[in-house]
């Protein structure tokens, strides 16, 4: 024990449950790991996770009373479903030499949630809480939650090397708490950032997409440029890479800044980040790139593919970085045409994202203010944008003698002198429309 005075502090009723079934059995149950943080936080864990000094065997045997869920027994986890709610409860567990810089080569199960404690990765995920013994704090991770610290556990380079994962996890955590790495993990992050190489894409993705959805994901990719990459070349030739006199910083500097400034959403954030990445590929007019949206919407497409990102997140992304360069007129039928071609949706993720990137610069962003309330506002008149909204239908253009492709053509004719004003969303006027 750490020799701090008793604490109380509030865990779920479930989990409490399942705390005192172990206890009663004569098995010591902890609350560990990020929910322990999330409490110390002044935050409500989203899930609860217990580390019991039983073996698997003898926690499934104590929990019998509820429904079990044994697929995670064979590495030491049973999870209880207790009034609808899930809660896995992991033996403690000591683990092998990390040989291929993934998986332990072995793991074994002990009573001693020292132990279990040993092998976690940073300190403030070193923290155990029991109602019946209070905190178990062994490397400081309380005073480092308190100072907003990310500090690996023992060697950092040891740590890396078991699970190079943790590198990204680390980034990962400093970017959603807004905590600074502390020295020796930093140095340990960038020279190991390589091993990455052994870690599955998807692995590495899942947490790069929620690391740049951080508060401070700006200062995390500026600082650890050379980590982000290593998964993602794309970003390599930005670094260095000057493209505009009044733009501080090289490209991704330029790239990333924004993010700041950005609502916490993936696509736009994605799209932020990679929107200028073909520009290092043309030749600068006058300091102007006239292509690059083209061109950088391939390769985000190409770089978000293998990431392993779903269809519709690389879908928008790519919309959004084609589209990024331009925006609307002030006019009603410029803004119909606009959520015509790409959706209202899209365009106002397209303001979201010009207003990020001039809030940067210390630009006026009251334009794009007034743009955003008037597309709610044709939205919320009913303005027609879209085939589905005409008053007029395929059906009526057949008794008209209209047939096959002239149709489609026809209705697309009609929306743009909806859209233009040269005709009103009404049945008989559209009819007129044609006959004039």
């Amino acid at each position: 024990m750490d020799g701090e005075r008793m604490e109380k502090i509030w865990i779920g009723n479930a989990a409490r449950q399942v705390i005192d079934r172990l206890e009663q059995a004569g098995f010591g149950a902890w609350i560990v790991g990020g929910c322990v943080r999330d409490m110390l936080r002044g935050e409500t864990p989203h899930d609860w996770d217990i580390a019991a000094a039983a073996t698997p065997e003898e926690i499934e045997a104590a929990l019998s009373a509820y429904r079990l869920v044994l697929t995670g027994i064979r590495h030491g986890t049973v999870t209880a479903i207790v009034d609808g709610e899930p809660i896995e409860v992991t033996a403690c567990r000591g683990e092998g030499e990390y040989l291929d810089g993934r998986h332990p080569e072995s793991v074994t199960f002990h009573r001693s949630i020292e132990e279990d404690l040993a092998r976690r990765d940073f300190t403030i995920n070193a923290l155990a809480y029991s109602p019946y013994r209070g905190f178990l704090d062994l490397y400081g991770g309380r005073e480092d939650l308190a100072a907003g610290v990310i500090r690996c556990i023992r060697d950092p380079e040891e740590r890396f090397r078991e699970d190079a994962l943790r590198i990204l996890r680390g980034l990962r955590f400093a970017a959603t708490l807004g905590y600074a790495i502390e020295e020796k993990t930093a140095a340990a992050i960038h020279s190991l950032a390589g091993s990455l190489r052994k870690i599955s894409i998807e692995r590495c993705t899942a947490e790069f997409t929620r690391l740049l959805l951080g508060d401070k994901a700006t200062e995390i990719l500026t600082e650890f440029a050379d980590v982000i990459a290593v998964f993602l070349p794309e970003a390599a030739p930005m670094m260095g890479f000057s493209h505009r006199a009044e733009h501080h910083g090289d490209l991704w500097r330029h790239s990333v800044r924004p993010l700041a400034m950005a609502p916490r959403d993936l696509s736009i954030r994605l799209a932020l980040l990679l929107r200028d990445c073909a520009k290092l590929l043309e030749t600068a007019v006058e300091e102007e790139y006239p292509d690059h949206a083209a061109h950088g919407a391939e390769l985000a497409e190409q770089a978000l593919t293998r990431l392993r990102l779903p269809n519709a997140v690389t879908e928008r992304v790519t919309l959004l970085v084609r589209h990024h360069s331009t925006l609307p007129a002030l006019t009603d039928a410029a803004i119909l045409r606009n959520m015509r071609d790409l959706s209202p949706e899209a365009l106002l993720e397209l303001c979201a994202m010009r207003r990020a990137d001039r809030m940067t610069h210390g630009e006026d962003c009251r334009e794009i203010g007034e743009l955003e309330q008037r597309i709610r506002a044709l939205l919320s008149e009913g303005r027609c944008y879209r085939l589905s909204q005409l008053a007029l239908s395929g059906g009526d253009l057949i008794p008209l003698g209209y047939r096959g492709p002239e149709i489609g053509k026809t209705l697309r004719r009609l929306l743009d002198a909806v859209i233009d004003g040269d005709c009103l969303n009404e049945k008989e006027a559209l009819l007129l429309y044609l006959k004039a």
